[in-house]
């Protein structure tokens, strides 16, 4: 049985999780076309911390896509998953999202 207390296992996780994606994450092929194509507001939702997403979405060459459209679920939606309907979909909702998100 693990005697590691849950920061110490949290922290070992992240790193191995980043080295991972440093060594084995790949852009599918299209990816970044198809991001530079969309003429439509975007942001990223993920249950993983914001330096998570910027360092795969960094690795990937899209975080560009991205500038302050990042955010963890947990600092936006009551608990859970988001679903498509918490989805921003429009500026208001993305503001929104920022003014959550920075605690506004």
């Amino acid at each position: 049985m693990l005697s590691w207390r849950k920061t110490e296992l949290e922290r070992v996780f992240r790193a191995e999780v980043a080295r991972l994606f440093d060594t084995e994450l790949e852009v599918i092929a299209g990816a970044n076309a198809l991001l530079d194509s969309m003429a439509v507001p975007m942001c990223v939702v993920s249950n993983g911390p914001v330096s998570k997403m910027q360092h795969s979405l960094g690795k990937l060459g899209m975080l560009h896509h991205f500038p302050e459209k990042l955010f963890q679920a947990a600092t936006i939606f009551n608990a859970g998953n988001p679903t498509g309907a918490d989805v921003p979909r429009s500026e208001s909702d993305e503001r929104q999202c920022r003014e959550l998100h920075s605690g506004g």
